[in-house]
């Protein structure tokens, strides 16, 4: 009896330290190296497993078919990917993407055995915030050894860029920091209450200060487009949200005109020249001819698409005749959405709306207004980047999507199942009476 109650006790304890390890990798992300990014995935596989093994008695079958369901959906554009598979002959290539987005199927597959609770989630909110403070501290400690004191003012963003991109193991492409740092807002937004406002607006700003020190145009758009959403989802009173709308207006646009490292990433998009020819320096001129590139392929084979390994080899070929610049560059379509589609076809294309348009709805009907702004950000970095491409990129969007769409989820079909049940009951006690 003490045996069996005391190895009780030792399985509650470590599964409990399980959960715990599950949160806090999640929230270690922003500094894990990139040798071990996918840390926090093996450690959900493994929480997951331990949950298949604790649960001797069946789960209820409503909750259990509607989490497979659920999962079918998270799951939805690594199946196209398989799919994709059977018309690829880059074989190499195919592998590659497959491990990379792998992911995209592990997480909602063990979201389906998990159960987590809000106050995991709240855990995680704060490790996150803390480990992206500890990678900007890393990030200007490394630029001012290596600058060897020369005065900041003097570096231009490309530098920034380049030197973020090449810290040792905690290396991250611009962008994606910029990504980082913007969720890290949002998060600090959603702990408000819990914070003080002197702690919270000073982290705020100094997050602010980096996105626009490394000058990445879409996530300073889409970032002034999500405070603009969220003031409007806001109770406040109409005129402070034009008036808080104006300033900050106001702050972006005398940034751009006088900073000289975002006038130079914002210039080019209004000079001529950018959409006539493709120029190196020039990242707006980049991605348009990349977008040619990409409509001319789409144009060829938009239904069923050249699957996903082969992708790359048909935008290269295009490249060849158009430009060395890309040629030599090898770019992605650097927009997600003509990724998916070039890769899968229109199918995939809809499935994947699909999969972001029932999220959104999710996130609508349980009031998650923090789910809701995740979820807007990502759909507008897709326009530009392709961010399920990179591990850093797939990994945190398959944990952040899968993590409140899940808690939202389990939270509908709880209330549903309750209601359910109480319809039964009051049918039994008529069917008595």
């Amino acid at each position: 009896m003490y045996t069996q109650r005391f190895k009780n006790i030792s399985e509650t304890k470590f599964s409990g330290f399980v959960e715990i390890l599950t949160i806090v990798s999640f929230g270690l992300f922003p500094i894990l190296p990139n040798s071990i990014k996918g840390f926090p995935v093996v450690i959900l596989v493994l929480n997951a497993v331990l949950s298949i093994f604790k649960n001797n008695h069946p789960e209820n079958n409503y909750i259990f078919q509607k989490r497979c369901f659920y999962a079918l959906i998270m799951t939805s554009i690594y199946i196209c990917y398989l799919f994709s598979s059977f018309y690829t002959q880059n074989i190499s290539d195919l592998s590659q993407k497959l491990e990379t987005s792998l992911s995209l199927l592990l997480v909602p597959i063990c979201f389906i055995f998990l159960n987590i609770k809000s106050k995991h989630i709240a855990y995680f909110k704060i490790t996150f915030i803390a480990t992206t403070i500890i990678f900007i501290v890393v990030f200007w400690s490394y630029l001012l050894f290596k600058t060897n004191n020369t005065s900041l003012y003097t570096i231009s963003s490309d530098i920034l860029r380049n030197e973020i991109d090449s810290i040792p193991l905690l290396a991250l492409h611009p962008i994606y920091a910029s990504l980082i740092f913007s969720i890290s807002i949002f998060f600090l937004f959603s702990l408000r209450k819990k914070l003080r406002n002197y702690l919270l607006y000073s982290i705020v700003i100094i997050l602010v200060l980096n996105i626009i020190a490394l000058a990445s145009k879409m996530a300073i758009i889409s970032l002034f487009i999500i405070i603009v959403y969220f003031l409007f989802k806001r109770k406040q009173k109409f005129y402070f949200k034009i008036l808080t709308i104006f300033l900050i207006s106001t702050t972006i646009i005398t940034a751009v005109l006088y900073v000289p490292n975002l006038r130079h990433r914002f210039n080019e998009v209004a000079l001529s020249n950018t959409y006539e020819k493709v120029i190196i320096w020039n990242s707006t001129s980049i991605r348009k001819g990349i977008y040619d590139c990409s409509i001319i392929l789409l144009k060829k084979q938009w239904i069923f698409g050249y699957g996903i390994g082969d992708v790359q080899d048909n935008l290269n070929s295009c490249y060849e005749d158009k430009s060395d610049v890309l040629y030599i560059g090898k770019y992605n379509s650097h927009n997600q959405y003509l990724s998916i589609w070039l890769g899968t076809g229109i199918l995939g294309f809809f499935i994947f709306l699909f999969l972001l348009a029932y999220n959104f709805n999710l996130a609508l009907r349980c009031n998650d207004l923090l789910f809701e702004i995740i979820l807007i950000f990502f759909i507008l970095n897709f326009l530009t980047e392709n961010i399920l491409q990179r591990q850093t990129g797939v990994i945190l969007f398959s944990l952040l999507i899968n993590l409140f769409g899940w808690s939202n989820f389990n939270q509908i079909k709880v209330i549903n199942l309750k209601n359910i049940k109480g319809d039964i009951n009051i049918l039994s006690k008529r069917t008595r009476k």
